[in-house]
């Protein structure tokens, strides 16, 4: 038997271990689930290296003005340092804030913890789940994504721009918590030259090729680019315009029901800067149900909207101003029948 004596291969093996056993857990959940609920709770993942931001990027969403009931499951409540004035109550295990979030700790696996959720009376409209500095992000996902009742809205991975040229097994980390990415946030660029920067950012497209890479200090980035809204309240296109001179926001609009495999067709190749898409669609497949659409990086998801919202097609997308050409994007979609 091969004897496992480098800190990589230890690691891979943790790694392997750690999906299993989330796995196991969710096989046992689903042996004692006798029904799942007609929704499912989308979860944006929070993940990164130790020192990275993941905590200071947490904090900005939670106080953040999106009006939705958010519940954040985190390493530990005192890492977040947020106002006294902002909790509303503290308990054991949870921390409910002023605005309707609700903060609790990460005890046992992370299936179990999700799982609880669903039995509380008030169920969140979106899961935050902070992954501890040395998780395989990777992993995580693919235990959310086989949880009944559960979705991956984002993938959120917070990295160090003056620490991603680390070597050993905190390299072979970093590359496991990058490549499940579907946003990536190249943190304390202000601490870093221009040349580091330019570095640190080719390593990320090569570890992450599909990921959407932003520079930012202190994890500074408009809520909307990160948190999607639920499907019942992204009529509210408005709301989806951001003022932050460093983002920009088109508008694209379609008078008829348009063809799903060409809309995705553009989805899988969007033209560069584009972080997020939502808004609403008429399907040729079906012309009479109106569709929410969500889109994050490489992600995306169409969901039926129950009732009435707007007889015109619309969507919001929204970018990076130094990235985003807005005549190369209306070109891009035109061909699906958007203008």
């Amino acid at each position: 038997m091969p004897i496992v004596d480098t800190a990589v291969e230890i690691a891979k093996a943790y790694d392997t271990l750690q999906y299993l056993m989330g796995m196991v857990e969710v096989d046992a959940m689903e042996r004692r689930q006798t029904q799942t609920s007609a929704g499912s709770i989308p979860v944006s993942i929070v993940g990164g290296f130790l020192g990275a931001g993941k905590t200071t990027l947490l904090r900005r969403l939670l106080i953040a003005p999106h009006n939705m009931h958010i519940t954040a499951i985190v390493n530990d409540f005192a890492d977040l340092n947020i106002d006294a004035e902002l909790i509303a109550d503290v308990a054991d295990d949870a921390i409910a804030l002023t605005n309707g979030c609700v903060c609790c700790s990460q005890s046992g696996g992370i299936a179990r913890v999700l799982t609880k959720l669903t039995a509380d009376t008030s169920v969140p409209e979106l899961v935050l789940l902070e992954t501890s500095g040395v998780a395989d992000v990777w992993a995580v996902a693919q235990t959310v994504e086989s949880l009944p009742g559960f979705r991956i809205d984002c993938v959120t991975t917070v990295v160090d721009a003056a620490a991603v040229a680390y070597s050993g097994t905190v390299d072979y980390l970093v590359q496991r918590q990058t490549v499940a990415a579907d946003l990536l946030l190249l943190n304390k660029m202000d601490l870093v030259s221009p040349a580091t920067a330019t570095e640190a950012e080719a390593r990320l497209e090569q570890l992450a090729p599909r990921a959407q890479i932003l520079r930012t200090i202190d994890c500074a980035v408009p809520h909307g680019v990160i948190l999607s809204p639920p499907s019942h309240a992204a009529d509210e296109l408005g709301a989806c315009i951001i003022d932050d001179q460093h983002f920009a926001t088109l508008k694209l609009a379609a008078d008829r029901p348009l063809d799903q495999t060409a809309v995705e067709r553009c989805l899988s190749a969007l033209p560069s800067g584009v972080l997020r898409i939502k808004g609403f669609l008429r399907l040729s497949i079906n012309p009479d149900c109106l569709q929410a659409l969500q889109v994050v990086g490489r992600r995306w998801r169409w969901d039926p909207v129950g009732r009435e919202v707007s007889s015109e097609g619309q969507l919001v997308v929204i970018g990076l101003v130094a990235a985003m050409d807005p005549k190369l994007i209306q070109a891009h979609f035109a061909s699906a029948g958007l203008l």
